[in-house]
């Protein structure tokens, strides 16, 4: 009887710790969904008056004001970019926490982005009377395979701190090519200042999230204390790593080292604002969108830049439904927030209008920008999204874009409601050829390496196979997760972008219970027949 009362007893104590943790998960999945739908709200929220004051402040400034006035409204240009820089860092270390900040891998130029921090910092140095230079490598590659939005944020991070502690003297911005071979190149960055220095103890948490040198520094300086950190977690994500020198009052350089691949794609000339202005000449855009201010800025924006150029404006979804089922437009700038019909609303009723009128060119016009937000203003129907504050370049870009295209929509193949297909052969998301261009840039060219990254492929995929079959027939979601987790990388590392997306997107989904069963178990036999299409063509490349 004692036995069986300590049986009982601790198959009670087990079911109740098993009660706590199933609370304790639920919990944790609560908060960070709150968390999530936070930070979106909070990028709305801040980012739509923001677009408001740089906008207006922006055309204000190409309105000829008097001297006292361009001080008064340099000063609130500089001050809103700080408020967007101080923005953006908790929207980083926010993302980089929950692990869902990724590089996207495409062309970058080192001269091209040296050339936008001297641009971005020159006239803060100037201001200050520091002698600030770039410095690139004339031996770099003019196109390498990297994240150039994320170099150029570590560089500005780095360089604008320069600025920031040094109150005489000189910063400079170097890169240098250290080695080439193989189609790679190895390049070193250093960022150099003749400020305050630091101290041993205070070089020790220079990297630490939310942490400054002292409280007189932030007194002094401001600042949030992220830069450094979110500098040093982009760089790992390069697979480099960033250290320091420093001496008190003597100053400090900054170096990290990026192995990157160089492209062989021919680079296509960047079209400049100018250029592009004038290939938009005369098209029409209705501008849906709910904040009076904003209207006015985009509005004035796009008449001053384009020529000829017709906007409407409407103030909601439904509003911009009615229009383009009434007038033709050449493209549709849709607010995402909105009252009456929201932009994701909208943009599935207009995508069902038939004509061109359900073909017409949607950019999202939206303060929202998380990954999580831009995917899903995409898997509705949207052609592109332009943040706000946004900037002129972005915002003519994405119109050029949609113009060229000829208004087609793409499919991106991540909207709810998917239903699960076998790939075909010759699809972008399972043909092996365009895998094999990717995985001869990664290697430059070397067969040992190449047969080396499929071999590992193929040992994944097998157990991937088998291990998401045997999550989705268990119906075990956390098996499923950490079996979709584990096939991720491999998948980007051969050059299977679009099953990577894939993959992404089952992870986020189960994550978030964010799906039926149905349309779950539709996304991941998807996933499923691409990576069992894949296999043959891998070993076929062996033999």
């Amino acid at each position: 009887m004692r036995q069986k009362e300590e049986a009982e007893h601790l198959r009670a104590k087990a079911e109740a710790q098993m009660r706590e943790a199933e609370f304790q998960r639920q919990r944790a999945e609560q908060s960070e969904r709150f968390e999530q739908q936070f930070l979106a709200n909070m990028s709305h929220e801040l980012r739509t008056p923001m677009n408001a004051v740089m906008g207006m402040t922006n055309l204000l400034l190409q309105k000829n004001p008097r001297d006292d006035q361009r001080r008064y409204l340099d000063s609130i240009r500089q001050s809103s970019e700080a408020l967007l820089v101080i923005l953006n860092d908790i929207l980083d270390i926010s993302k980089i926490q929950a692990g869902r900040l990724e590089l996207e891998w495409t062309d970058l130029n080192v001269a091209q982005i040296l050339e936008n921090v001297f641009t971005t910092l020159q006239f803060r140095a100037e201001e200050k009377g520091l002698l600030f230079q770039v410095d690139c490598d004339p031996g770099i590659p003019p196109a390498l395979c990297g994240d150039p939005v994320r170099l150029q944020q570590i560089l500005i991070n780095l360089a604008g701190n320069a600025v920031k502690f040094t109150e005489k003297g000189r910063v400079n911005v170097i890169a240098r090519l250290m080695e080439q071979n193989a189609g790679r190149c190895r390049l070193r960055f250093e960022v150099t200042d003749t400020g305050i220095g630091m101290t041993p103890d205070q070089l020790a948490i220079v990297f630490e999230s939310f942490r400054q040198a002292s409280s007189d520094t932030t007194r002094k300086y401001g600042g949030t204390g992220l830069g450094l950190s979110i500098s040093k977690q982009l760089v790992e994500l390069f697979g480099g790593r960033i250290d320091v020198e420093s001496t008190p009052g003597e100053g400090s350089t900054f170096s990290f080292e990026l192995e990157l691949a160089v492209s062989t794609e021919q680079r296509k000339p960047e079209t400049s604002v100018a250029e592009a202005a004038v290939a938009l000449r005369g098209m029409r855009i209705l501008l849906a969108e709910d904040n009076y201010f904003n209207q006015l800025v985009a509005i004035e924006t796009l008449e001053m830049l384009i020529p000829d150029v017709v906007v409407h404006a409407v103030e909601n979804g439904q509003e911009a439904l009615e229009r383009v089922s009434s007038e033709p437009y050449d493209a549709v700038l849709m607010d995402v927030t909105m009252p009456v019909m929201d932009g994701l609303e909208a943009t599935r009723a207009i995508r069902e209008l038939p004509g061109p009128a359900g073909s017409v060119p949607i950019i999202a016009f939206t303060a929202s920008v998380t990954n999580k937000e831009v995917k899903k203003c995409l898997s509705t129907g949207m052609n592109a999204c332009v943040p706000k504050p946004f900037k002129e370049a972005e915002l003519l870009g994405a119109l050029l874009a949609v113009k060229t295209s000829n208004g087609q929509t793409p499919s991106f193949g991540e909207g709810e409601g998917d239903e699960a297909e076998t790939p075909e052969a010759g699809s972008s998301e399972t043909n092996g050829a365009p895998q094999l261009a990717f995985l001869e840039q990664l290697t430059g060219g070397n067969p040992a390496r190449m047969q080396k990254y499929i071999g590992l492929y193929l040992e994944s995929a097998t157990a991937a196979i088998n291990n998401i079959e045997a999550a989705l027939a268990a119906s075990d979601h956390d098996a499923l997760r950490r079996a979709v987790h584990t096939i991720k990388p491999q998948l980007r590392m051969i050059g299977m972008g679009d099953a990577a997306e894939l993959a992404q997107t089952i992870e986020t989904m189960v994550k978030e219970r964010a799906a039926d069963k149905a349309v779950l178990a539709g996304q991941v036999e998807r996933l499923l027949a691409t990576i069992r299409y894949s296999v043959p063509l891998f070993q076929a490349y062996l033999k």
